[in-house]
């Protein structure tokens, strides 16, 4: 195992691993790198490939800036619909309340702050592959230590995670609804 990889060859699972200490409960036929795969479903390699840019870029086992990994443009543009596709629910909740915490503020201040929700989706956007590959490596590790059988273990870790076309449905309901609110009181002949 090379000491300061240079591309992303050269990164291997066991260096992955040793990141996230995942390796300590082995799952019989299934690398961590496979099961943070099985986890994340579609389009998995959109965030373990920019992860592992990122490790090799930070040269360190520890400490990866949360703008490392890039920015994720679909959650910049549709981010309800990327927090609830990737099974986020709790912070598709919390994003969704900000927009009418900013619009009790700005009613209360009697100022416009609508570049502030322009700021969030910068935010998010910027933080989301971090934290998504995070949680994802919490949830799985979790999930190994709350079961021993293996065969659960999979079966768990698919149906924890993955996608959900009816979370992103959600999620693009709640989209509509802002955008819906926003023309509605903006707009001087909606009134």
């Amino acid at each position: 195992m090379q000491e300061n990889p240079t591309s992303i060859n050269q990164l291997s699972t066991e260096q992955i691993d040793a990141y996230f200490g995942l390796s300590d409960t082995p799952v019989e036929g299934f690398s961590d790198n496979e099961l943070l795969k099985l986890f994340m479903g579609n389009r998995s390699k959109g965030y373990i490939e920019p992860f592992k840019k990122a490790w090799i870029k930070s040269n360190k086992n520890l400490g990866l800036a949360l703008n490392d990994l890039g920015i994720h443009w679909w959650c910049f543009f549709f981010p309800t619909i990327v927090l609830g596709y990737r099974k986020q629910y709790f912070w598709l909740f919390i994003y969704s309340i900000i927009p009418i915490l900013v619009g009790i503020v700005s009613a209360i201040v009697n100022t416009d702050l609508s570049l502030l929700a322009g700021g969030v989706n910068i935010a998010v956007a910027t933080v989301f592959k971090h934290f998504y590959i995070q949680e994802t490596f919490k949830k799985i590790l979790a999930i190994k230590k709350e079961h021993q059988n293996d065969e659960l273990i999979i079966g768990i870790i698919k149906q924890k995670g993955g996608t959900s076309w009816i979370g992103a449905l959600i999620g693009a309901v709640i989209m509509l609804f802002y955008v819906q609110k926003n023309i509605a009181f903006n707009h001087p002949h909606a009134k």
